[in-house]
């Protein structure tokens, strides 16, 4: 392929999120995403959780939702920092898009697994 073509991720289209703590922190965990209206909305934050729990958003609850908006998840260090991670579709087809956040509670970042 030419160097001057440029190259494209896959797309990744999921119904639910999960973000899986590796971290070396105690965490709370939220998605982020796009309404029908193109307006920002979020779920809501999660408790408290440690390595190697995990927590899963089933976004076929979230208000204004449908097939195509973005959508992404965010992570909160306690007594520490945050992070986000990348965006993925929204899709009523069951998958679970798998986020781990990973660091220290001064350099959390969350990481696309599956």
């Amino acid at each position: 392929m030419p160097a001057d073509v440029p190259t494209t991720a896959p797309v990744i289209k999921a119904q639910k999120i999960a973000i899986v703590n590796s971290g070396g922190y105690v965490m709370w965990a939220r998605v982020h995403y796009k309404d029908t209206g193109n307006n920002e909305q979020t779920t809501g934050w999660s408790g408290t959780y440690t390595n190697p729990d995990r927590h899963v958003v089933d976004m076929s609850q979230a208000a204004g939702i449908t097939t195509g908006c973005a959508m992404w998840p965010e992570m909160a260090a306690m007594a520490g920092r945050w992070a986000t991670g990348s965006q993925v579709l929204y899709a009523p087809n069951g998958h679970t898009a798998v986020f781990t956040a990973k660091g220290a509670t001064v350099n959390p970042w969350l990481e696309f697994v599956e």
